[in-house]
């Protein structure tokens, strides 16, 4: 039996709409520009300034291995590319229509730096310098979630705001993500430990006089993990990924 008019205009149809490629997750509306104060007043001039909201990126004079870094979540040492990613500097700035989550914000300014840069990368695995995150000698001190809530890593607390995160519904290796920062090097989750936790990591309480040294981050984190989390950071080399840049633009397309 021949198939009719109307089931061959049908499988077209299917055909057309499945075979399309999907569409990258787009901003509703992005600006990105040279900032040119490092160029008028030296190389690296100005803090860089990043905020966000559930609808919203801004990115105020920051180095294009700083967007990388937080569109990946990725370390200094997980980039590799020209060295100019690291002293020019851009403000870029992108909205959505309705909220969305951290996650889908990092995802839409991949899409947008590769767009605007005509950036083009691929990953490798390297071994590199990192910390790995283990159970201690006497266990973990903390118990799964009751919840099945979004995840959430919030800095609260004095005297500054992010010496204490209250860690809801989080996974270890978001943990690991999280911290690596502070750490200044990757940190991998090892533990083997696969649920959800919510707990409190108070950092304050080994900070004296209310003011922290960066430089002393790495060794009051691993202190302040081992005694509250039951968990060691343990520096080693380690296989992580990285983001190796094959070709980047310096100046950005046209708003």
């Amino acid at each position: 039996m021949k198939p009719t008019r109307a089931v061959l205009s049908f499988l077209a149809f299917t055909c057309f709409v499945f075979g399309q490629p999907s569409i990258p997750p787009a901003f509703d509306v992005a600006s990105v520009k040279q900032n040119t104060v490092g160029i008028n007043e030296g190389p690296g001039h100005g803090p860089e300034n990043v905020n966000r909201t559930l609808t919203s990126l801004t990115m105020q004079n920051v180095r294009l291995n700083s967007a990388l870094k937080w569109a990946y979540q990725l370390q200094d040492d997980q980039i590799s590319g020209p060295v100019w990613l690291r002293s020019e500097r851009y403000d870029i700035f992108a909205k959505v229509g309705t909220p969305v989550p951290e996650a889908e914000l990092r995802r839409r300014l991949q899409n947008l730096l590769a767009d605007r840069f005509k950036l083009k990368s691929h990953r490798e695995t390297k071994a590199l310098p990192a910390f790995a995150l283990v159970v201690a000698k006497d266990g973990p001190k903390f118990q799964k979630s009751a919840g099945d809530g979004e995840s959430s890593i919030t800095p609260v607390g004095k005297p500054q705001p992010g010496f204490t995160l209250d860690i809801l519904n989080t996974s270890l290796p978001q943990l690991a993500d999280r911290i690596s920062g502070s750490m200044g090097a990757t940190v991998v989750d090892m533990t083997g430990l696969n649920d959800r936790y919510s707990f409190i990591l108070d950092i304050s309480r080994y900070i004296s006089g209310g003011s922290l040294n960066p430089e002393d981050m790495p060794s009051i984190l691993s202190q302040a993990v081992q005694e509250q989390l039951g968990l060691r950071l343990t520096p080693k080399k380690l296989p992580v990924e990285v983001l190796v840049i094959d070709h980047v633009e310096q100046v950005p397309t046209a708003n």
